[in-house]
């Protein structure tokens, strides 16, 4: 799936930390890290008109609306039914800015997916764009599911992000993921086990 960047359309599977992708605002930011996870469903496939389909998981948010009428907003794709609106940023060589356009959406379908989804986690506005669509890469999807835990484990591209109360507090090859997990979670249960035994000398 191509992701609109400062370098032009990239495959999403290619595309490394610090790479600039564009942002549903119009502007390009750097990408924070890039991961995968595996996933065993049905992916949305959505077709805009005029584009190529793009495919998500049921949960990822799109930029969209259900008129013409309406201001778009994040929507999760399964959400998402033809004759929706799908707004983008597209930038022009002679402009100086990008403008945002929308797109009606021509055919939403299911397509049964067994293999790695990706994401980008994008500096600030956490968003990027393939071509006719903007999509979200906060709360969904490895990062943002890592988030919800107490410890939490995100993979990337020969990496492993280790979450701890929502932050990521290392950064290790994937080989060693394992091992450090195990180092964090046995550091996270020691600390509860001090923080429950400073109440019981407290009362």
């Amino acid at each position: 799936q191509p992701v609109v960047t400062a370098a032009g359309l990239t495959p999403i599977e290619q595309i490394d930390e610090g790479a600039e992708v564009l942002t549903h605002e119009g502007e390009y930011r750097k990408v924070q890290w890039a991961t995968r996870h595996a996933f065993d469903g049905a992916l949305v496939e959505i077709h805009p008109v005029g584009f190529a389909p793009f495919r998500v998981t049921p949960n990822h948010p799109v930029f969209a609306s259900s008129g013409p009428d309406l201001k778009c907003a994040w929507v999760r794709a399964e959400h998402v039914h033809s004759g929706w609106v799908l707004a983008h940023p597209v930038h022009r060589d002679s402009a100086e800015h990008a403008t945002i356009e929308t797109v009606v959406v021509a055919d939403v379908r299911r397509v049964p997916w067994r293999g790695h989804v990706h994401n980008l986690e994008v500096d600030g506005i956490h968003s990027y764009v393939v071509p006719g669509a903007a999509l979200h890469n906060c709360e969904v999807n490895g990062p943002g599911e890592a988030r919800a835990a107490d410890i939490g484990v995100a993979g990337g591209r020969g990496i492993g992000l280790i979450f701890k109360g929502g932050e990521v507090i290392r950064k290790v090859p994937e080989a060693e993921i394992v091992k450090a997990m195990r180092e964090e979670v046995d550091k996270f249960v020691a600390e509860r086990k001090a923080a429950k035994a400073a109440v019981g000398a407290a009362d």
